[in-house]
């Protein structure tokens, strides 16, 4: 996805009418890269449209492609870190086990 299509898609999720706030929306994509880039943008989005955001973030290789692209919008100027109220983020090793 160009950089560039990413200002248009840095808007609120919860368009549609009957979708409230409280409700998850599930995602299934068919590549890691289409994982990241909607991942970034959810990212974005949070950023730029909630005040005093907190975020938190993991480690690994699976969300690298999501902060390459939250870092080519920063260094392209079309997204700031600066109101971020707090900043997390988690090691592998804090997850725990899935059983």
């Amino acid at each position: 996805m160009a950089l560039s299509s990413f200002r248009e898609d840095i808007m609120p999720l919860n368009q549609h009418p009957e979708q409230s706030a409280q409700m998850m929306e599930i995602r299934i994509l068919p590549t890691p890269e289409m994982v990241g880039e909607s991942a970034a943008g959810i990212i974005a989005h949070q950023i730029v449209h909630k005040p005093d955001p907190v975020i938190g973030f993991a480690t690994g290789r699976t969300p690298t492609d999501t902060y390459r692209i939250l870092q080519a919008l920063y260094g392209d100027g079309m997204l700031s870190f600066r109101r971020i109220q707090d900043l997390r983020i988690f090691l592998k090793h804090d997850y725990g086990r899935c059983r």
